[in-house]
């Protein structure tokens, strides 16, 4: 046996470790709700955040058997509902047959069933924190629908309850 079998013990990297690892969890309070930054690039930071968040929440929220997200899911056949800010970031949700994937970036593969399209990142900032209604954003021109009104419709409504649960 000898000290060379022994298990290292090393509390200091631990220490560097939650050093290296703070200034990023530190970073993810952008994330909270009531955190409303006015830097431009911090907004453009939020948006790909809740772009991302939206889209992989949505996606759980069927995963894990959600009623209302399962039976909307359930007779669809393969629809691509994508949201993108114009040069800029972009999410996807690809529902199939009650089946639902979370993807980041344009969907390439097939044209989307639903396009929430921002014309810039402030658009999008002030539709995704909930400052601008939807019907306001769109005489506003923060945001652009294209596709089937009814099914944006339908997927703002899980977004909202997305959002009451966040709050």
């Amino acid at each position: 046996m000898g000290a060379a079998y022994l298990p290292k013990i090393k509390p200091l990297s631990g220490i560097l470790t939650a050093i290296r690892v703070l200034p990023l969890l530190l970073g993810l309070k952008i994330l909270d709700p009531r955190n409303l930054p006015t830097k431009p690039e911090l907004q453009a930071r939020k948006v790909k955040f809740t772009l991302y968040m939206i889209t992989n929440a949505l996606s759980q929220l069927n995963k894990y058997g959600d009623k209302k997200m399962v039976d909307w899911t359930t007779p669809q056949p393969e629809r691509i509902f994508q949201w993108a800010v114009t040069d800029g970031p972009a999410a996807y949700l690809r529902v199939k047959a009650g089946k639902t994937k979370s993807g980041r970036g344009v969907y390439e593969r097939k044209r989307p069933f639903v396009l929430m399209q921002f014309p810039d990142t402030h658009g999008a900032f002030m539709v995704l924190t909930s400052q601008a209604p939807l019907v306001e954003a769109v005489a506003k021109g923060f945001v652009v629908t294209e596709g089937a009104m009814e099914y944006s419709k339908d997927i703002g409504e899980h977004m909202q309850r997305i959002e009451t649960l966040l709050k």
